[in-house]
């Protein structure tokens, strides 16, 4: 972790403006402090800056997480019941005010559209997913699971 410090005047702010958005593009920013001095025709802003380096190709260094793209991951079948999970784990975070994470992580997501677990027990098998989570959310992940299974199963039925 490293720091950084600007001092941008409030008149005639162009040149320092410039500097400090040019230094905001090429780091990873993780916080920033900022404070208006007030005095007079000579008042600035003081920037601190709390940040991370990028690598060569401008994203973040590979100490950071990567992003996995799920469609990638899973087969067809299953990113469709991943994108369904989001979904409802997007609708019960709307309605609770708990963020998405707080529900269930989309590696945990993924991993229901792998498993299609049928019970609280299986449910709580996965990966991080404690007591507390299986209770509160998951008799609605549950239903969505066994409803696409059932569908699924009757389209495999149809097709023999």
């Amino acid at each position: 972790m490293k720091f950084a410090f600007f001092t941008v005047p409030v008149f005639h702010s162009d040149y320092a403006t410039s500097e400090l958005n040019r230094f905001l593009a090429d780091h990873r920013i993780q916080d920033i402090q900022q404070k208006l001095i007030d005095n007079g025709s000579n008042s600035f802003w003081t920037f601190s800056i709390k940040y991370g380096e990028r690598d060569s190709s401008g994203t973040e260094s590979s100490s950071s997480k990567s992003r996995i793209d799920y469609r990638d991951v899973l087969d067809d079948d299953d990113f469709e019941v991943f994108a369904q999970l989001r979904d409802l784990r997007k609708q019960i975070s709307d309605e609770t005010g708990v963020p998405l994470y707080g529900i269930f992580s989309n590696a945990q997501l993924a991993e229901m559209a792998r498993r299609r677990p049928a019970s609280a027990a299986e449910l709580g098998e996965i990966k991080k997913v404690g007591k507390s989570r299986v209770e509160r959310f998951g008799e609605r992940f549950l239903t969505l699971l066994s409803s696409l299974t059932e569908t699924t199963g009757e389209a495999d039925a149809d097709t023999d």
